[in-house]
């Protein structure tokens, strides 16, 4: 957690996209990990969601998001947040990646949902989607496959080739229909519990593959295989000695399995770690008999203490913050070709996309600046202006809208920075070079930088773009708190 302070402190201070660093996904969603084996879920889902929420860099990009929401789901069935998962039914943080189309996971773990909160048509409904998912998934297998061979006979192929080329197709084709299956049979044990089907539901469990020893474990005890649900519990519990949830698992199943003595044995190994659980989610809160049974408090949890011979610990919120959120952005007033003046601040309250590009001799950014223009109007329906700033004087603006395929204009302001000084403010400017570079930034109605790219050649997927500033521009804005740089 320190670690990733830091990094977020750094990403903050620096105004750098935090995928932007090479292991930041990586980093954050193993501290999600870690905050599930110790038992603080809030702060799990929490950060989880914060990966959701970052700034995707590209149509193709987004290693945060998808982790992030991963993990997001993974927390939230592990501990049974039935309605923390249902709230988030339709929002942006269960959307697919790419919105291609609604992905297994998802919609499975939608179903478990509405399933254990007794809402079998919803649940019913996500299941009927997978289902289809799942044909579609296995018609495009046969279509890859037809494909794969008509290009073959184009080709000429020999026969061992042709047969080679359908079966290589048919497999890349096969992960996507497997997802879907797998989704389908995992929901079916809920959908069978749901109805009061424990027979059902316990032949639906054993063809399910998937599913964790733990998680096994609850599902068994269910329908009423106890044996099976104390063998995968200790398994899960021996596996992961220093996991909470698998302790709490093990210790909650031998307690209802009447095997008192050795459910408090586990309770006690779980209580030396206790010291940071979130004793309100169901998991842990199934636990209080064990605790009035040994006549503890409520809060039965231990005092958190770090080891003595790890150095000198500073305060975490010290370090930085625990989520990400984005920079403010640097103020700039320019001038535009008719000398009239513009500044950041005449945009309070309102959401900007401010392009900095190199002026009318730069081709690429002719080419950027005509794909923004027929798109200003649909960011403008968004809520969002556009403005242009330029390398050049206000007098050398003209060669810029020379440039305009809208008849010499251009449908939002361009403004003149010769002396590079709003360049150098965003950090579109390389200083080693001592030249400006291409940049585009997404500001917020509170003055915040939800998104930039700062590269060597322009950003120009104005469509794309306007599809991350509305999912970006939807989030609670967040009010930038000392980094601890």
């Amino acid at each position: 957690e320190a670690s990733a302070r830091v990094d977020h402190a750094y990403t903050i201070a620096r105004r750098v996209l935090p995928d932007q660093i090479h292991n930041f996904a990586h980093n954050n969603d193993w501290l999600v990990k870690n905050l599930q084996y110790i038992g603080r879920v809030h702060d799990a889902v929490d950060l989880a969601k914060n990966m959701v929420e970052l700034p995707r860099l590209g149509s193709k990009t987004g290693k945060s998001f998808k982790l992030g929401r991963d993990r997001l789901l993974e927390t939230l069935v592990r501990f049974e947040l039935w309605d923390e998962l249902i709230a988030l039914d339709g929002s942006m943080y269960l959307a697919p990646e790419n919105a291609v189309e609604p992905e297994p996971a998802t919609l499975a773990a939608l179903g478990v949902a509405y399933f254990r909160r007794g809402n079998l048509a919803r649940g019913n409904a996500r299941l009927a989607e997978i289902i289809a998912l799942s044909k579609k998934r296995n018609e495009a297998r046969l279509a890859a496959g037809l494909a794969a061979e008509a290009k073959a006979t184009e080709e000429k192929k020999s026969e061992e080739e042709t047969v080679k080329a359908i079966g290589t197709a048919v497999r890349q084709a096969r992960f996507p229909a497997k997802e879907a299956e797998t989704a389908a049979a995992e929901l079916r044990v809920y959908q069978a519990l749901a109805e009061g089907k424990k027979v059902v539901a316990k032949t639906a469990l054993a063809k399910v593959t998937t599913f964790s020893s733990e998680r096994r474990a609850r599902l068994s005890l269910e329908v009423d295989d106890k044996a099976e649900a104390e063998k995968l519990a200790r398994e899960a519990a021996k596996a992961n000695t220093s996991q909470t949830p698998s302790l709490a698992t093990l210790a909650s199943i031998l307690w209802q399995l009447g095997k008192k003595d050795e459910a408090i044995t586990t309770f006690k190994q779980l209580r030396e770690l206790s010291a940071q659980l979130d004793l309100d989610v169901p998991l842990f809160a199934e636990l209080a008999p064990l605790a009035q049974e040994l006549k503890l408090r409520a809060d039965w949890r231990v005092r958190l203490e770090y080891p003595a011979d790890t150095g000198k610990r500073p305060e975490l919120a010290a370090l930085g913050p625990f989520r990400w959120h984005p920079s403010p952005a640097p103020d700039w007033s320019l001038p535009d070709r008719e000398e009239k003046p513009l500044s950041l601040a005449d945009f309070k309250g309102k959401a900007v996309l401010v392009v900095f590009y190199l002026g009318g001799g730069c081709a690429s950014c002719m080419e950027q600046l005509n794909a923004f223009a027929p798109m200003a109007q649909p960011f403008k329906d968004a809520g969002i202006s556009i403005v242009a700033v330029s390398t050049e004087t206000p007098a050398d603006l003209s060669k810029t809208f020379a440039k305009s395929k809208q008849d010499g204009a251009f449908p939002f302001p361009i403004l003149a920075d010769p002396a590079f000084g709003a360049f150098k403010a965003y950090g579109a400017f390389d200083d080693f070079e001592n030249f400006p570079i291409h940049g585009a930034f997404l500001i917020d109605t509170a003055g915040l930088i939800r998104w930039q790219d700062i590269s060597y050649e322009p950003f120009r997927d104005a469509k794309w773009l306007l599809g991350e500033s509305k999912r970006l521009l939807s989030l609670p804005q967040t009010t930038p708190a000392t980094a601890g740089l």
